[in-house]
């Protein structure tokens, strides 16, 4: 019985996902429509409009030679799970170049104006000790996707 419900909690996921993901275009075309410097949708192929999400994300740094308390990082790692499961966060983790060497944290977060979004970043353990630093931005999601692949036979999920 507890696999079946899983399962369909599963299916009603991604399909309340898509469902909530064509209403948010919708919404978000007709509140920008009017807006100073909105171009329209005329570039765009029939049947496309720009999604218009409205996100914040912070890129933080380490602070250098930073000596504070040792357990820091797992009160950071606590926090970010209290966000992802507040929906506060949309995605984090760190950012590497080419060779793997570690650069910055970049933090995408849902908010509903800059001085919330401030709030949130400045409620990290990380940013209250002064272990980095941060710089906050505005992020207004226009295209992209989002991958499911569901394994019925397993109830399974995979996103890409």
């Amino acid at each position: 019985m507890m696999q079946f419900v899983n399962r369909a909690a599963g299916y009603a996921a991604v399909f309340l996902c898509g469902a909530l993901m064509t209403g948010l275009s919708e919404r978000a075309y007709s509140q920008y429509a009017g807006s100073p410097g909105y171009t329209g949708t005329n570039n765009l192929p029939v049947g496309r409009k720009p999604l218009r999400k409205d996100l914040w994300f912070y890129i933080e740094n380490d602070v250098p030679n930073w000596k504070g308390a040792p357990d820091i990082a797992k009160r950071h790692m606590a926090h970010q799970i209290d966000m992802e499961d507040r929906g506060q966060m949309f995605g984090g983790g760190p950012v590497e170049d080419a060779s793997g060497k570690h650069e910055y944290g970049l933090v995408i977060i849902r908010a509903k104006d800059a001085a919330e979004a401030k709030a949130i970043v400045e409620a990290d353990p990380m940013q209250k000790e002064g272990a980095r630093t941060y710089t906050l931005h505005h992020w207004q999601m226009n295209e992209g996707s989002l991958g499911v692949k569901l394994n019925y036979s397993t109830g399974t999920f995979e996103l890409d």
